[in-house]
């Protein structure tokens, strides 16, 4: 049996090309050949032979280049860059790495509630300005117990979020593109909401936390008529992509203070342009785009391919297969 030519275009170092190689082999010693690329031409060069793709994206050139591909894995959530019209029209088989990181950002979620509730933006801004913000921050400050959780997107995060947030006391309402009447709540939950459901959980949030993929269906899905409907003094978390909200309406409702805050590790262009006003406002919490990355990340990236390698040599279903006419 010929070896499954593997072209490999998302390590970083040769540590992470290691790691992955040590899982390959685990899961199919002697079974696969291996090409690792550190620039496009070599990825280019490698791509003729390959039957599976290991990487960030797939463009339309590089499926154009790899005329023997069967599957592709992307090692990140979000699928939006890799779906062209003619991945979508293959027979090439994505899947994404989705299921790794929930914990994780469904953490970096409840740390920027907390720190709006607790008011800890304002005691590192006024710390910075070596200002004793006490009485600021005791006439200001809330608990998190009794709000309202909405979720745009149950899907592994958000439900992740949901049982924090309900960890934390807080009631919790979201949105799934499916819904299941038969299927019953977890404890966590006290509605779960299809999309025509969306402009009630926006209305109903404290915290409205964005977890939905960036599709044609959700671009702009908070829309300035849906900031609009917001509670005045409610708080918006995006961790999903900036595209989903409108940043400029968003903006503006924080301008004037009909939003509390906002916290933000995704923004419409990224890196965030050094003349955004975004950096500027005492009302958002930045980060960038790190929710779901942490120093572990190349070894579950590495386990996840491998055992969906595993299974791909067994004819076995695969994990975290996209749909690729919806785009998640």
């Amino acid at each position: 049996m010929f070896p499954v030519r593997i072209a490999v275009a998302a390590c970083n170092s040769s540590e992470e090309e290691e790691i992955l190689r040590r899982e390959v082999e685990r899961v199919a010693p002697g079974r696969t050949a291996l090409s690792f690329s550190r620039s496009k031409h070599e990825l280019f060069s490698i791509l003729p032979a390959a039957e599976v793709f290991f990487g960030e994206k797939v463009t339309a050139r590089l499926l154009a280049a790899a005329p023997a591909l069967r599957w592709v894995h992307v090692n990140v959530a979000g699928v939006e860059r890799s779906m062209t019209p003619e991945l979508a029209a293959s027979p090439v088989v994505l899947t994404n790495s989705r299921a790794m990181h929930r914990t994780y950002i469904a953490e970096h979620v409840l740390g920027l509630m907390l720190a709006f509730a607790k008011r800890l933006e304002v005691a590192i801004r006024r710390q910075s300005e070596r200002v004793w913000a006490q009485l600021e921050i005791v006439a200001t400050n809330f608990s998190l117990a009794g709000r309202v959780c909405g979720v745009l997107g149950l899907g592994g995060i958000g439900m992740e979020v949901a049982r924090l947030a309900h960890a934390f006391g807080m009631r919790c309402v979201g949105t799934r593109r499916r819904v299941d009447p038969k299927e019953p709540l977890p404890p966590y939950l006290e509605r779960v909401l299809g999309e025509e459901g969306t402009d009630e959980v926006v209305a109903a949030a404290d915290f409205l936390v964005i977890c939905l993929p960036l599709t044609d269906r959700t671009r702009r899905l908070l829309s300035r008529e849906r900031i609009g409907r917001m509670k005045a003094g409610a708080y918006v978390i995006n961790i999903a992509r900036g595209a989903i909200a409108d940043e400029t309406a968003l903006l503006e409702a924080l301008a004037e203070g009909r939003l509390a805050g906002a916290g933000l590790d995704v923004t419409e262009v990224e890196p965030l342009p050094a003349d955004s006003a975004l950096w500027g406002m005492e009302r958002v919490i930045l980060t960038p785009h790190v929710s779901g990355n942490y120093p572990d990340y190349a070894v579950d990236a590495a386990r996840l391919f491998a055992e969906n390698l595993r299974r791909y040599l067994a004819a076995e279903p695969l994990l975290n297969v996209v749909d690729k006419r919806e785009g998640y």
